[in-house]
């Protein structure tokens, strides 16, 4: 029986905003509308794809809700983190408030945390919620890279660590299964590299294509939780290329501009992020063209 509370796949939702900068309500249940039509099984919302740094605790506690709202009998996962702990805890209760399934804490940018600061961050977050938690390490973001061996101690610390989605050294996957065992889920999000991710030992993808290519990264992780691991590079290989052209070039920006090209409701980005310049732009449009 597999005990995992999170299912292999989900998308990254882009947070859709006005140009001005204001969170769209409508905007932002129009999104999870389309792709819960389009199959999605599960969403990840306030995330480093959905710009969580960007929003004010309130604005993030209204996405939660929102999103739970439209997804209905689907799974949301809530992105928690803050540079203050406090804030996080604040997330982390509201998004068991609004129904959210899980959450993904991640760690603070910017401020450098040692190893134990981070242990105590998430012990304030687990003290607060029964939510299953996915930890996010993201060195790249953060400035704090969560070593396998602090990781191992934090799930023996905190049983409703349930999985971790690993923005840093993708080798360490099968050492990370090795301390906390099969069951123990390690989430990419990384579309296009998945299936030689998910030979390192990745077993979960936070997809960002997802939210334009939501039928086809789902049939692409499918093959690989089946173990088809042909099929699943012959389902990626198509979309590789639109991928490295479209979502890659400046996340979310490049994403939300091919939502609108489509005529979705992605929104804009919040400043300084968006500018995306008129080669991007027309890069963009010609790889969609060829869809």
């Amino acid at each position: 029986m597999n005990s995992r509370p999170f299912g292999p796949y989900c998308v990254a939702l882009v947070t859709p905003f006005t140009n001005e900068g204001e969170l769209m309500e409508k905007a932002v249940k129009g999104l999870v509308g389309h792709l819960k039509s389009e199959g999605v099984p599960a969403f990840l919302v306030s995330g480093s794809t959905g710009e969580q740094h960007s929003m004010t605790v309130d604005e993030r506690t209204n996405l939660y809700r929102w999103a739970v709202q439209e997804a209905g009998p689907l799974a949301v996962y809530a992105g928690v983190a803050a540079v203050r702990t406090s804030d996080a805890e604040t997330l982390a209760k509201a998004a068991e408030k609004a129904g959210a399934r899980g959450i993904l804490l991640g760690f603070p940018p910017y401020v450098r945390l040692t190893a134990y600061d981070a242990r105590a961050y998430v012990a304030r977050v687990c003290a607060v919620t029964k939510l299953p938690l996915i930890l996010y390490n993201n060195p790249l973001r953060t400035a704090f890279d969560l070593t396998p061996e602090t990781l191992e101690v934090l799930v023996q610390d905190h049983p409703s660590i349930k999985a971790l989605k690993e923005g840093g050294d993708a080798a360490r996957a099968s050492r990370i299964k090795g301390l906390l065992g099969k069951d123990f889920q390690i989430f990419s999000g990384h579309d296009r590299t998945i299936a030689a991710d998910w030979a390192r030992g990745f077993d979960g993808l936070t997809s960002i294509a997802g939210n334009l290519w939501p039928r086809e990264m789902a049939a692409v992780v499918e093959a690989l939780d089946r173990g088809r691991t042909v099929d699943a590079s012959a389902l990626l290989a198509p979309l590789a290329p639109q991928i490295a052209a479209v979502v890659e070039p400046q996340v979310p920006g490049s994403v939300k501009y091919a939502l609108r090209f489509r005529g979705l409701p992605g929104g804009w980005c919040r400043e300084p992020l968006g500018h995306l310049g008129p080669e991007l732009e027309q890069r963009i449009e010609s790889a969609l063209g060829t869809e």
